[in-house]
């Protein structure tokens, strides 16, 4: 009787026996860092200049998101593709994301390959979206009457 059971779970144990195997598993997470403008492409336009005084015409609906999953303070910096006619002057400000950072108010684009401080010191691991950004067209006395033109703004999430 004795034979007979060792027989039975010797034969249960190799018929119920699992089959194991293993995988090695490789793994990366890249650096993200991504700044992603939403809303209208702005239109701006100034039609009278008053007694000398600078006129503006301001445009608002552009919003901006920002994700980074690094662990070091970002921010963003901007700049135009070419000079402004005389007189004229692009000018855009960046609100600083919720979690923080610091805007840097209403910022004069400079022409590539220089850049501007639009926000800085924006916290390491950041992930948000609809924060506002409001362009600005300012003309002096001197602007020089223009046709419609365009420049392509460039903004870019770095290291601060």
């Amino acid at each position: 009787m004795r034979i007979l059971l060792l027989t039975l779970t010797l034969l249960a144990s190799k018929l119920f026996a699992l089959d194991n195997d293993t995988n090695s598993v490789t793994m990366r997470i890249d650096t993200i860092n991504t700044l992603e403008l939403s809303g209208p492409s702005p239109s701006l336009s100034i039609n009278t200049v008053a007694g000398g005084t600078p006129e503006q015409d301001i445009f608002e609906g552009v919003t901006y998101g920002c994700l980074s999953n690094e662990t070091t303070l970002k921010r963003i910096i901007g700049s135009i593709d070419l000079d402004m006619p005389s007189g004229t002057y692009l000018k855009v400000q960046f609100a600083a994301p919720l979690s923080g950072g610091a805007s840097q108010g209403i910022v004069t684009l400079p022409t590539t390959p220089s850049t501007a401080n639009l926000v800085t010191s924006i916290p390491a691991q950041t992930n948000e979206s609809g924060i506002a950004v409001t362009y600005y067209l300012d003309a002096d006395s001197e602007g020089i009457p223009y046709t419609s033109t365009s420049r392509i703004a460039t903004y870019t999430l770095v290291d601060n």
